[in-house]
Formats: C-alpha cells, sequence, structure tokens
C-alpha cells in the first residue's frame, strides 16, 4: 500500500473499489471518501 502521502487519489479509490482498504481506512489514514455526496 505504501506511506499515504505517495499514495494517488485513483490508486487509493482503486483500493477502495476493490475492497482493499474499508471506506474508514480510505478516510481516516488517506484522506479521500468514496461513495455518496452528503451536504451538511
Amino acid at each position: 500500500m505504501g506511506p499515504p502521502y505517495e499514495r494517488t487519489v485513483e490508486k487509493i479509490l482503486s483500493d477502495l473499489k476493490n475492497e482493499y482498504i474499508s471506506k474508514d481506512s480510505g478516510r481516516n489514514d488517506y484522506g479521500v471518501s468514496y461513495g455518496r455526496w452528503i451536504l451538511v
């Protein structure tokens, strides 16, 4: 996987899509969210 700062958004999204990392890990470790947009 590699350090978060070395991963491209495309690779992180691919890992999320292929379930190599969880949505929580994507958000918390890599700062990338995947899924529906929510307006707050």
